[in-house]
């Protein structure tokens, strides 16, 4: 039986950084909104239709990784992280 490490570390150690999980050409960038506050987003890029993907309350729009990728072929899937 494996039992799961307690060390904060450890734990930490277990998961791959961010950057490492985004495919190479995939955009990340800021918007300043009428408001003036940041939004952030992911984008897919290239000159394809644009799909955007919003997500729901207490994730981020990079929840939508592995359903973009699998989109990114046909669309600029379009991801932001959402205020809230």
């Amino acid at each position: 039986m494996d039992i799961p490490p307690s060390d904060p570390q450890a734990i930490v150690a277990q998961f791959r950084p961010l950057d490492e999980l985004i495919p190479a050409g995939w955009h990340h960038d800021k918007v300043m909104l009428p408001d003036g506050l940041n939004m952030a987003y992911w984008r897919t890029g290239g000159d394809k239709p644009p799909l955007l993907l919003i997500h729901g309350v207490q994730v981020s729009g990079i929840n939508w990784l592995r359903v973009a990728s699998a989109l990114a072929d046909d669309y600029d899937v379009i991801m932001p992280d959402m205020r809230g």
